[in-house]
């Protein structure tokens, strides 16, 4: 059992608000004990309970972040009275700028230096370098790849933590989590069976 395998199964308190404080930063208030975050559900994560996660935060309207974690990969939704309002995660290949370099929308250098940034400071400081379209396009793209990717998942972990997201200056996504998990089977589904993927089209900068 690897070591974040033992800290989830156990919910050791300290590990894991260490750990959540460094994928959540300031997006989450802390309203459990002792400027906590509070955990209102955690467990063992793969792409089959997907779905049920994700009728879950909608059917009951709830406000949070659900972070899944896998390795040394980790993704965050967020919630706002249960519609997925943005995501996160620190694979390169779902930063903002290769998004938009990968849709064409940067060239490879542009792209290059928005990831520079959102690695630095922060997803708001990235989307303040975009047009206000072009950023709703690539949080509304990175929220879509990131429910696509969670498909693959398969002995991951999941943590839900209570509060409304503060996502600062990052505009807010409202976002179906059914549609989305939708989509996600869909790609998910186009992968297994080497389909071609269809074009989306990203607004001109």
């Amino acid at each position: 059992m690897d070591e974040l395998a033992i800290l989830l199964d156990r919910l050791l308190p300290e590990a894991l608000e260490m750990l959540l404080r460094r994928v959540l930063g300031d997006t989450m208030p802390r309203l459990g004990d002792g400027d906590r975050y509070r955990i209102r559900a955690a467990g063992r994560f793969s792409g089959k309970l997907l779905g049920d996660l994700l009728a879950q935060g909608e059917n009951q309207e709830l406000d949070g972040a659900l972070v899944l974690m896998e390795s040394d990969v980790c993704r965050v939704l967020y919630f706002v009275k249960g519609q997925v309002a943005g995501s996160n995660s620190n694979v390169l290949f779902e930063r903002l700028g290769r998004l938009l370099a990968n849709a064409g929308v940067l060239d490879e250098e542009g792209g290059d230096r928005v990831v520079e940034v959102e690695e630095r400071d922060g997803t708001a400081s990235a989307a303040s370098l975009l047009p206000a379209e072009t950023a709703v396009w690539a949080l509304d793209q990175r929220t879509r790849e990131v429910v696509s990717a969670l498909y693959l998942m398969a002995r991951g972990h999941y943590v839900f933590v209570e509060g409304r997201p503060q996502l600062g200056g990052v505009p807010e996504l409202s976002l179906s989590p059914m549609g989305l998990a939708m989509e996600g089977m869909r790609r998910y589904d186009e992968w297994r069976n080497r389909s071609v993927k269809a074009e989306v089209k990203a607004p001109v900068p």
